[in-house]
């Protein structure tokens, strides 16, 4: 059972991998990243010859935003930002994200974090029960 996890999530990863270098997929996960991002959090193009201080980054670390900390769009923001994340490391990393969440666990939770990692695939769900 757990090698036939391993062998599909190598698989997903390499499918994953290969589709991330076709163009219209790089173009759709930029409009998803669009839709998802409040729109004054997302970076813009910097050329190579801007100061330190120049730039739109600059900018959003020194200017306030009118975004509702902690409200439900912005805790909603935060935590499929953290799904999507996970996913993408498990995706990416199929053999090195279960060792690191195996560690972690036991790091955290003793010999309960044992549990935890039988539940890896839908971790970030058992997480918020």
């Amino acid at each position: 059972m757990l090698i036939k996890m391993y062998v599909y999530t190598f698989l997903a990863s390499v499918t994953f991998t290969t589709i991330m270098h076709i163009k219209p997929v790089q173009g759709l996960l930029a409009s998803i990243f669009k839709s998802v991002l409040p729109a004054s959090v997302l970076p813009s193009r910097v050329s190579s010859n801007d100061g330190l201080t120049q730039g739109r980054a600059y900018q959003l670390c020194t200017t306030p935003t009118e975004i509702k900390w902690f409200g439900v769009q912005d805790c909603l923001t935060r935590y499929s930002l953290v799904v999507l994340c996970f996913v993408w490391a498990l995706l990416t990393s199929p053999v090195a994200f279960p060792l690191y969440t195996y560690r972690i666990n036991k790091l955290w939770y003793g010999d309960n974090g044992i549990f935890l990692t039988i539940f890896y695939p839908i971790l970030p769900l058992v997480m918020t029960c």
